[in-house]
């Protein structure tokens, strides 16, 4: 393989790594944002959770435990319907999901979540639109309402 080739190949895999966020398994925000074209098609809806009690969580499980039953929780989604990313640096996560069954979707990523001790609450977007950010806010916004309105732990859509 010549120099050149290597590097690039080198390059890619380097990028492919940083695609991928090791703690939770799943992608980084940067790469949902790039792919969004390629996620997005055939989108049915997207789902952004926020986890419940996140400082309560440490203090009982650990930070490296909170993580493992996030990762955990994230893994046990089915891989060919539904594709998971970070949104923010903390603990709020999406999911694309290419199923038209998105409630039950939301319901069976809300029940991971909670067989590993945790609670989401959770917002549900069906208007897939050209940005990330603009498909993801109305979700976001009904999971900050359910929150300010003491619904943690709820489905909203």
């Amino acid at each position: 393989m010549k120099t050149n080739q290597m590097t690039v190949k080198k390059m890619q895999d380097t990028i492919e790594k940083l695609s991928h966020d090791s703690v939770f398994g799943c992608y980084t925000r940067q790469a949902v944002e790039l792919r969004w074209s390629e996620f997005s098609l055939g989108a049915h809806a997207v789902i952004f959770i926020d986890i419940d009690d996140m400082h309560s969580l440490n203090a009982k499980f650990g930070y490296n435990g909170v993580d493992e039953r996030i990762k955990t929780s994230i893994s046990n989604h089915r891989k060919n319907d539904v594709i998971a990313g970070r949104y923010y640096s903390g603990d709020e996560i999406i999911f694309i999901i290419h199923n038209e069954k998105i409630v039950q979707c939301a319901e069976r990523i809300q029940s991971n979540f909670i067989s590993n001790g945790l609670s989401v609450t959770i917002g549900i977007s069906t208007q897939i639109e050209n940005t990330l950010q603009d498909t993801v806010k109305p979700a976001m916004n009904l999971v900050q309402d359910a929150k300010k309105n003491n619904r943690r732990g709820s489905i909203n859509y």
